[in-house]
C-alpha cells in the first residue's frame, strides 16, 4: 500500500491496522463455520511478519489493500478519500464473505466451540 499511497505511518501502525481487520474475520467469518484456521488468531507484528494474512486470493488484494487506504485516510482526516476508500473495502469485504459463505458449510445453529 505504501506504493499506491505514500504515507508516513509505522510498519507496526499497519499491522496492527491488519490484525484488527483479521481478528474480525477470524471471528465473524471463519469460526461461524465447521472448519476453520486451527488455534486461537494471533495479532501480527514483527515477529511473525511473514505468516500470511487470512483472506485468499483473489480476494487478498482489494481487501487487503482499501481497508489499509481507508484506514491512512480517516488517519489523515481526509474524509471524501476516506468514504471512497472503505466503500471500495466493504465492497470486496462483502464478496469474499459471499463467497465463503457459499462454498463452506456454517456451523449448526446454537452450537458452541469451545478452545
Amino acid at each position: 500500500v505504501d506504493s499506491l499511497k505514500p504515507n508516513s505511518y509505522t510498519l507496526d501502525q499497519k499491522l496492527s491496522w491488519l490484525s484488527k481487520l483479521d481478528g474480525q474475520i477470524y471471528e465473524e467469518v471463519f469460526k461461524t463455520h465447521e472448519v476453520f484456521p486451527d488455534g486461537a488468531f494471533v495479532p501480527y507484528d514483527g515477529e511473525n511478519i511473514d505468516e500470511p494474512l487470512l483472506v485468499p486470493y483473489p480476494f487478498d488484494a482489494d481487501i487487503y489493500i482499501n481497508f489499509l487506504e481507508a484506514q491512512i485516510d480517516r488517519e489523515n482526516g481526509e474524509t471524501a478519500k476516506y468514504n471512497q476508500s472503505i466503500t471500495l473495502f466493504n465492497n470486496a469485504y462483502q464478496n469474499f464473505t459471499s463467497w465463503y459463505n457459499r462454498t463452506h458449510t456454517p456451523r449448526p445453529t446454537g452450537q458452541r466451540f469451545i478452545f
